[in-house]
Order: structure tokens, then C-alpha cells, then sequence
């Protein structure tokens, strides 16, 4: 029995069940067309500027920044603690939004900031355009309280519009639809030839 296959062999299989093939291609790009366009969520994110000022030792300038940057770290942990995230979640039961979990919220979330800066950019991602809206005002809120609360020597101001711009991001229907058609491509070659040649 022959167990090796050249690549002219494959191609005279595929020349074989052309058809089969193409049909296999037009179910994968189809199917997966479907998918893009009525399963799969549009996303949308928001972000807001943050800039974390120390209260301490006024007078001296380059101490007050060296606080600041050292606060940054601080500031991060906060955003993403069970304190903060569990206020949002109450926050947006009561406004009879959505459920999502707590773990579902932490990883919606992306915190960056440049080495040696005081600027800390939040950005969230949800699939719904008013709730990442109120997600990111109420986390805003929620960690501004608490910091104002629990930390005098940290102060958080938000930088730029307080109306916050909400970006919408489709998925990417054409890439989606190559891969579905590749994968029909794959699907129905591998079954020809599971046929022909059973293991």
C-alpha cells in the first residue's frame, strides 16, 4: 500500500474533486460571512486620560513629580482591585444594565502609561456602546472617591472633555471570511482524501 504522496498527487486529487473543493471553499466562505456579519459583536471602547499629582511636599518640585510617577503603580493596582470593579457592577445593576461578571469587567479593562509619566490611560472594551460608556464614567467616579477617601497624598484629575468619546471597531468580515474559506479549502481536501487513502 502506498503510505508516501507527492505533491503532483495531490494536486491530481484536487484536479480529481475540483468541484467538491470549490463547494467546500463556497460553504466555509459563506458560513463564516454569517457568522461576521450576525454573531459576532461590533466592539466598542472608551478611554480617559489620567493624571496623578502628589500633595505632599509642594515646595519642592522634583520631589512632587518623583511621588507622582511612584503613585502611578498604585493608581493601577486601584483600577483593577475588587473594590473598584465590584462598585462599578452595583453601580450598573442599578441602572438595570446588562450582567456582566467581575472577572468578565478586570479583563475589559487596559492600563498603559509611559516610563517616567504621570499620564495614565484607561481604555475599556465592551460590546455595548452605552455600557462601555457608563463603565468607564462610573469606574472614573468609583476610583476618584476612593481615592479622595483612602490616599491624601494622591490627587487623580482627568485630563481633556469630560464627555467621553466612544470608538466602535466591526470585526474584520473580509479577513474572517478568508480564513472560513481557507478552512473549507482544508475541511473537504482532508475528507477526499481520508476516503481514498483510510489510515
Amino acid at each position: 500500500m502506498k503510505t508516501e504522496y507527492s505533491f503532483k498527487d495531490l494536486l491530481m486529487l484536487i484536479q480529481l474533486h475540483f468541484k467538491r473543493i470549490i463547494i467546500g471553499m463556497i460553504l466555509g466562505a459563506v458560513i463564516s460571512g454569517a457568522i461576521s456579519f450576525y454573531y459576532i459583536p461590533d466592539k466598542y471602547s472608551a478611554t480617559i486620560e489620567l493624571i496623578v499629582q502628589s500633595k505632599v511636599n509642594k515646595d519642592d518640585n522634583l520631589s512632587n513629580t518623583d511621588n507622582s510617577i511612584r503613585l502611578v503603580t498604585t493608581l493601577k493596582d486601584m483600577i483593577l482591585s475588587d473594590t473598584i470593579l465590584l462598585t462599578v457592577l452595583e453601580e450598573l445593576s442599578n441602572q438595570n444594565m446588562d450582567k456582566i461578571s467581575l472577572i468578565e469587567l478586570r479583563e475589559s479593562f487596559a492600563i498603559t502609561n509611559e516610563d517616567n509619566s504621570q499620564l495614565v490611560r484607561v481604555t475599556v472594551s465592551n460590546s455595548k456602546k452605552a455600557r462601555t460608556k457608563e463603565i468607564i464614567n462610573l469606574l472614573y467616579a468609583s476610583l476618584k472617591s476612593s481615592v479622595d477617601e483612602n490616599f491624601a497624598q494622591i490627587r487623580v484629575k482627568q485630563l481633556g472633555n469630560a464627555d467621553v468619546e466612544i470608538r466602535q471597531y466591526p470585526p474584520n468580515k473580509p479577513v474572517i471570511i478568508v480564513v472560513g474559506t481557507v478552512l473549507g479549502f482544508i475541511v473537504m481536501f482532508v475528507s477526499i482524501f481520508l476516503k481514498r487513502h483510510p489510515a
